[in-house]
Formats: C-alpha cells, sequence, structure tokens
C-alpha cells in the first residue's frame, strides 16, 4: 500500500474525450498528484495535514491541450497540464513537503521536476511509431480545449496497485 496527496479535479470539458490505443482514466478517478508518499504506516500517513495548509486560500487552476507524460518519446499517458495556477499549487506542495518533513517522512516522487497535471488515458502497450505519429495528431487536435478547477482541498490516497480511494480530507480557507 502506498500514500499519495492530491486533488481530485474532473475536467469535465476533457470528459468526452476518446483517445484510440489508450485506456481513458474515469473522471471520477481523476486527480492532479501533489505529493507522493510511497510506502508509509498508516498512523504516519493519516498525520493531521490542516495545520500546514488550513491558512492557505483556495485557488484556481487552468488548463489547456493534451500533451503526452511523461515524455514524447515515452507517452504511457495523455494528460490535461496546468497553464496557470502553477505558483500557488508549488507554495502548497512546498506546505505539505516542509510539514510531513517535520515528522521525518520524505517524499518518494518518481521525478525531479514537479510538472503539475490531470491523466485522462494510459497506454496499455508499450508505444511503437504508430502511437508516437498518433499522439502528435491528438497534441494538435486538442490544443484549444481548456477547462478550470477550484482548489479548495487536498486528500490523501491510499493506493493498492491500480485502485486508489480517499482515506482523508483537508480544506484551505476560503
Amino acid at each position: 500500500m502506498t500514500y499519495f496527496y492530491a486533488l481530485p479535479i474532473r475536467l469535465e470539458a476533457y470528459g468526452k474525450l476518446r483517445f484510440e490505443y489508450y485506456d481513458a482514466i474515469p473522471i471520477e478517478k481523476r486527480h492532479l498528484t501533489i505529493v507522493y508518499l510511497g510506502a508509509v504506516r498508516k498512523n504516519v500517513a493519516l498525520i493531521d495535514l490542516s495545520p500546514a495548509i488550513g491558512s492557505l486560500k483556495a485557488f484556481k487552476l487552468y488548463f489547456k491541450g493534451v500533451i503526452p507524460f511523461p515524455s514524447a518519446s515515452s507517452p504511457r499517458y495523455l494528460v490535461a497540464p496546468v497553464v496557470r495556477g502553477v505558483e500557488k499549487l508549488s507554495e502548497l506542495r512546498k506546505a505539505i513537503i516542509e510539514y510531513m518533513s517535520k515528522y521525518g517522512i520524505k517524499t518518494k516522487d518518481k521525478y525531479a521536476d514537479f510538472r503539475p497535471h490531470v491523466s485522462l488515458a494510459r497506454l496499455p502497450i508499450k508505444p511503437d511509431l504508430s502511437i508516437h505519429r498518433y499522439v502528435s495528431r491528438v497534441v494538435k487536435q486538442f490544443k484549444n480545449i481548456r477547462d478550470e478547477a477550484v482548489v479548495d482541498k487536498v486528500c490523501l490516497y491510499r493506493a493498492e496497485g491500480d485502485k486508489y480511494r480517499i482515506v482523508a480530507s483537508y480544506s484551505l480557507s476560503l
């Protein structure tokens, strides 16, 4: 079992998109991961996050387009990238990381850079040339799709394999 902090984000405008080769991630499962904790004990994961984020104000995130993630050469996911609101999101992320470090908890993020996004679809096979061409067309086709989301809470998720659920929720101030 692993844990991570994330924002549940539905992105209704992206809900009707269908992608060849890729398995769609259901709207109700879409989220934006802020901090990945990894395999920590449940009592550690359930540390009350309210003191760290309760004074931070709710804010909006803006999304535009569809891009491959983690990269064009390895398009395992098609994602909606955050194009505005990254500064506030980074501030929230920093507050969580600093608070968790007070308890000796280190994050286990896979990627060095924080590139906020919401995953829309996952590629179940190894990409080949036809998939790379397809991804290039998708990026062009959906470059102008837009959506926004209000960030007013952070949720702690518990993951077991590819199944995950919210186990705690912490509100930002309004």
